[in-house]
C-alpha cells in the first residue's frame, strides 16, 4: 500500500534527520510531500516552503521542527 506522507520541516542538508526521511520514504515507494525552510529537491521530491493547498490523501504527517 503506497502511503501519502507530509514531511513538515524537511531540510536539504544530507545529515538531517527529515532528509534522510524523504529519501527512506521514497526508497520505500511512499508519494511524499515535503515543505521546508528553503525550495530544492530530496531525490526528486520538490520541497516547498509553504504547505501547498490540496493535501487530500495524505496518510501520515511527520514533523521535524524546532522549538
Amino acid at each position: 500500500m503506497q502511503e501519502h506522507v507530509l514531511v513538515l520541516g524537511a531540510s536539504l542538508k544530507p545529515f538531517r534527520y527529515s532528509h534522510i526521511a524523504v529519501k527512506t520514504l521514497v526508497g520505500h515507494n511512499h508519494n511524499v510531500t515535503a515543505v521546508g525552510n528553503r525550495e530544492g529537491l530530496i531525490a526528486g521530491v520538490p520541497v516547498y516552503k509553504q504547505v501547498p493547498g490540496n493535501l487530500n490523501g495524505v496518510d501520515i504527517i511527520t514533523l521535524y521542527l524546532g522549538a
